[in-house]
Order: C-alpha cells, then sequence, then structure tokens
C-alpha cells in the first residue's frame, strides 16, 4: 500500500515505524502537516513533507491515513471531497453529533488496533473456549477502545446499554512514565479512576479506567472474561477437562531474538497451555504490539478482509462516551 499520512504527532509515528519494517506492505509517499514551518523541520529529517493535502497528492498513492487530532474533521471532509480512499485513526472523540453524522457518509476503514494487538488477539481466540459469555470485565482501555475490545466479545443488541452506574474517583500515586518516556524522580501525580457498570440485554460489562492508565507502570492492565465454560483473565483461561476436573491454562508469550539489527527479543508467538493461539504475522520485524496490530489492518484492508468501517467506529465513540 501507499498512502498520504496526514498528522506529524504521536500517532503518525506508528505507520513510520511499520513503513521501516516492512516496506513490501507500507510506503509513506508524503506526509502533510498544518505549517510550513513545521514541513520544512519534517524534510530535514528525510520526510517527504507538505503543507498542502492538494501538493501532497500529486504523489502515487493508494489511500488517505488521516492521524491528526485537532483538524481531523476538516482533514477527513477535505479527503473525502477530493475522492480519496480514506483510512480514519480513532479520532471521532471531540467531534459533535453533527460532524460524527457527516462523516457516516465517508466509506472508509476506522484504524482501531487494539482488538489486532497480539494481547488481546490472543483473548478474543481464547474466548472462543469458555462457552456464552456474559460478563466482560477491562481495565486499561478508555472509550472506543475498550467498546472494540467488548464488540468482539459480546453481541451488542443497541448501542444504548439498559442500565448504567457511575462511580469516580480521585488519588494519587508514583508517576513512572509518560509519552515522552520513563519518569525516575519518584514524584506523585493525581489521577482519576472511573468505574462503570453497563447491563445491557444478555450481558454485564464492568468499565474500570484509570487517567493514568497508559503511561503509569504500576497501574496495569486487567481483563476478566466469564462464560458457560469457563473464566479467561490476562494470565491464564480456567475450564473443565472432559472428566469434569478443573484445569488452568497459561498463557505464555514467547520471544526470540532474530533481529540482528538491535538485538531486541521479537515476539513470535504465544500459546495457551500446550497449543499456540496467536502467531505474529509480522515476525522477525521489530514492531511493538500498537504497530503489529496496525500493520495487521494495513493487511487485511489490502486483501480487502474484513475491517473496522468509519461508521462503525463513529458507533464505538457513542457507546464509549457513557465510559
Amino acid at each position: 500500500m501507499k498512502a498520504i499520512l496526514i498528522g506529524s504527532g504521536w500517532r503518525s509515528n506508528f505507520y513510520h515505524r511499520v513503513a521501516k519494517e516492512l516496506p513490501n506492505l507500507l510506503k509513506i509517499s508524503a506526509v502533510v502537516t498544518h505549517t510550513k514551518e513545521r514541513a520544512s523541520d519534517l524534510k530535514a529529517h528525510g520526510l517527504n513533507a507538505y503543507s498542502s493535502l492538494a501538493d501532497a497528492l500529486k504523489e502515487e498513492h493508494d489511500y488517505v491515513i488521516i492521524a491528526t487530532r485537532s483538524t481531523f474533521y476538516s482533514d477527513m471532509i477535505e479527503s473525502y471531497e477530493k475522492g480519496e480512499k480514506i483510512i480514519a485513526e480513532t479520532a471521532f472523540l471531540p467531534l459533535n453529533q453533527y460532524e460524527r453524522e457527516a462523516l457516516r457518509k465517508i466509506e472508509g476503514f476506522t484504524a482501531e488496533q487494539y482488538p489486532y494487538t497480539p494481547t488481546y488477539a490472543s483473548l478474543i481466540t481464547a474466548s472462543k473456549q469458555i462457552g456464552e459469555i456474559d460478563q466482560v470485565m477491562l481495565s486499561g482501555l478508555h472509550n472506543h477502545h475498550a467498546i472494540s475490545i467488548l464488540r468482539e466479545l459480546i453481541t451488542l443488541d443497541d448501542i444504548k446499554a439498559e442500565e448504567i452506574e457511575f462511580l469516580n474517583f480521585k488519588s494519587k500515586v508514583v508517576k513512572t512514565g509518560s509519552r515522552s518516556g520513563i519518569e525516575l524522580n519518584n514524584d506523585e501525580e493525581e489521577y482519576e479512576r472511573k468505574i462503570r457498570l453497563l447491563r445491557f440485554n444478555r450481558a454485564l460489562y464492568i468499565h474500570d479506567f484509570s487517567s493514568n492508565n497508559y503511561h503509569n507502570a504500576l497501574l496495569e492492565r486487567k481483563a476478566e472474561i466469564r462464560g458457560s465454560k469457563g473464566t479467561l483473565n490476562m494470565d491464564y483461561l480456567l475450564t473443565t477437562d472432559e472428566d469434569g476436573y478443573v484445569v488452568k491454562l497459561p498463557f505464555t508469550r514467547h520471544y526470540d531474538s532474530l533481529n540482528k539489527t538491535s538485538g531486541s527479543p521479537v515476539l513470535s508467538h504465544i500459546s495457551l497451555g500446550k497449543d499456540t493461539i496467536y502467531k505474529n504475522p509480522f515476525y522477525p520485524a521489530l514492531l511493538n504490539e500498537d504497530e503489529i496490530a496496525i500493520a495487521t489492518i494495513i493487511r487485511k484492508i489490502e486483501k480487502r478482509n474484513r475491517v473496522k468501517t468509519i461508521s462503525e467506529g463513529i458507533d464505538d465513540t457513542i457507546l464509549g462516551e457513557m465510559l
């Protein structure tokens, strides 16, 4: 896939790393940023950068990837009006109802990566072994990201829950990191924990998210999925064997150091008990979980496999606002 990438912030870095590690999968023909100064800076770092989408579109491309936030809506509309095929990042949350409905008409894809990360892809696959699922608890994912996982586990008959309970709690904890990297000063940071109970027609969802969940290593992501034949979490599956005995099947992540450039360990596969439940399709490329997921989405689009649409991404955002 050849793509024009709109945006030069944190999210756009996923695509640059995928393009670097997997040049046969993704080539970024041009980067669009919204100031000439930023475009000049990106050019100095070797990127083919523009401050005008019209100019960037002269480069050979198949898709426009929109990875902006403050200009997301106008970038989407401009790309749509120019007849472009669009892959959109999940930036629907700040938009108002009118803007969201205007974007529904766009035929394109939402780059919702979490169902395709090795961790959550393994959970989703393993969930098929615990029968009919009627209870899900997720801790560590916010809004539409949490809903995207929930939709993979249970059938939501409507985008509205029948009953919701709310609890917010403010606290402090040692700050261990940010988007810039780890923090080693032992300074405390304030955060807010939000717990939501959502009852749907045939299922219960327990949502637990703290405002610093993504960057504080002291607050781990957790999951518990309950079905008629067992329980599943991020470490193991509990079920019974054919004789009725309870068995505990652990998840094991398998790494190798085949990347000759960095020597860094690379995830090859994940097993559940003695069975392999997830194979890294891009091994031995040096990609983190989010980048593996983004690469998976791009490959699915290239193969014309099922990928979340823009309209479905908006639905996840609407339901996620309840969280």
